[in-house]
């Protein structure tokens, strides 16, 4: 399993590791579950829900557990050197390294940027592929090169067991990374068996701190639920935790400050997206609260000398990253509209029928469903370049076109 970044080394406190061809990649370990954190506000959380240790490691070493860790090694760096190698690189010269699989269409939640006009039929149950069927393209995408995993949706915990999604993932491919972007309704009953699967990363997706104003949102009164699973997510060394809100112009003014020190409470990030055209939603440019309009309230609250721009934490990062100067919480900005980052972009993303997409406004995708069915292995490798080889300079980068023939609906490829 790989060591996972705390927060302090996500916001540029510590160097990156080095490892198999000066590639800046994790340690690699045998897993290891570390105590829910105790420091900063978490203390007395932990207290009160007596959080225990989750260790899995014997206390002594012996001979023969000392031989298979270093085979382990042998074999994980050795998969490091063949993505090395069999990088997926565009024809603009991008290399392809994240994979953002969305294992579901269904949500909850009716979120107006997402489903304004409430939620489309779901896909037939036979069309959507199975943990194991995923899995296969996410060995196959990580021999090709592919470092990083988010599982998306719809609502990726709606789906039963996702957990053995993710330690299929992580046994089999070895990745950087597996995050998972979720609103958290379901979260907190699951999150223990998603850490001691391999689950490094967590996005809330959370637009508001008012109770009030989450239920207008999202049309469900549940801001608590959410709140405890971020509670309860932060206690986890292991785990990174943000915060993903979407910026909508004439609302989300309103709710900065308090998105922010909800982050700065439990030292964690936040980032604000700008919202960019889909199906079904009503969009004008004007309309978009940008990311500089964001930092100029930011500033303007906390003092432009309290607030400092700092490295993306790799150079294909969407996000523009920002700090406190007293060292609790930061935020990002992911500026799509304002700032098109295309030229950087390094992802692919699978829907949840098997459809891959080298854009969010790619229209036609390429189908994977059938070969992975046939059991034809080569096929499903074959496609996966068929669609980096198809990709373009970038949706967002010819957005008055795209304004006309906007991306599909967000909950069936995950925004």
């Amino acid at each position: 399993m790989l060591r996972r970044r705390d927060r302090s080394t996500a916001w540029g406190n510590s160097s990156p590791s080095s490892s198999l061809l000066g590639m800046s990649r994790s340690s690699i370990l045998f897993p290891r579950f570390e105590n829910p954190r105790p420091s900063s506000g978490r203390l007395e959380y932990c207290r009160q829900t007596n959080l225990r240790s989750q260790e899995v490691l014997p206390t002594e070493f012996t001979s023969l557990y000392k031989l298979s860790r270093t085979l382990f090694q042998c074999i994980l760096h050795f998969s490091s050197y063949n993505r090395a190698i069999m990088a997926l690189v565009d024809s603009y010269g991008r290399s392809q390294e994240t994979l953002r699989i969305s294992v579901t269409d269904r949500c909850q939640m009716r979120c107006r940027y997402c489903l304004p006009n409430g939620a489309p039929p779901p896909m037939p149950r036979d069309a959507i592929l199975s943990y194991e069927e995923i899995a296969t393209v996410a060995t196959v995408s990580s021999e090709l090169g592919i470092k990083r995993f988010r599982l998306t949706g719809g609502e990726p915990l709606l789906r039963r067991h996702l957990h053995r999604l993710v330690r299929l993932i992580h046994d089999q491919c070895a990745p950087d990374t597996i995050a998972l972007t979720t609103n958290g309704l379901l979260l907190s009953d699951q999150l223990d068996s998603l850490v001691h699967a391999g689950l490094t990363h967590i996005s809330f997706s959370l637009d508001t701190t008012d109770a009030e104003a989450f239920q207008r949102l999202t049309g469900l009164d549940a801001l608590p639920r959410v709140l405890a699973a971020l509670e309860k997510a932060v206690c986890y060394r292991s785990l990174s935790v943000e915060i993903n809100t979407v910026a909508l112009s004439g609302s989300t003014e309103r709710q900065i400050v308090n998105l922010l020190e909800l982050g700065r409470k439990h030292d964690i990030a936040v980032r604000f997206i700008e919202l960019m055209p889909f199906e079904d939603v009503e969009w004008k440019r004007e309309a978009v609260l940008t990311g500089e309009r964001i930092l100029e309230i930011i500033r303007t609250f906390y003092g432009a000398d309290r607030v400092e721009e700092i490295e993306r934490s790799r150079p294909a990062a969407p996000a523009r990253r920002f700090r406190f100067k007293d060292g609790r919480g930061g935020f990002g900005l992911i500026e799509p509209v304002s700032r098109p980052f295309c030229e950087k972009c390094d992802r692919l993303r699978l829907r949840s029928d098997g459809r891959l997409f080298h854009c969010l406004f790619d229209r036609e995708g390429i189908d994977l469903r059938q070969p992975l069915r046939d059991g034809d292995r080569e096929a499903v490798r074959k496609r996966i370049q068929e669609c980096v080889e198809a990709k373009g300079p970038g949706g967002m980068l010819e957005l008055q076109k795209q304004v006309e023939r906007p991306a599909r609906i967000m909950a069936s490829i995950g925004g």
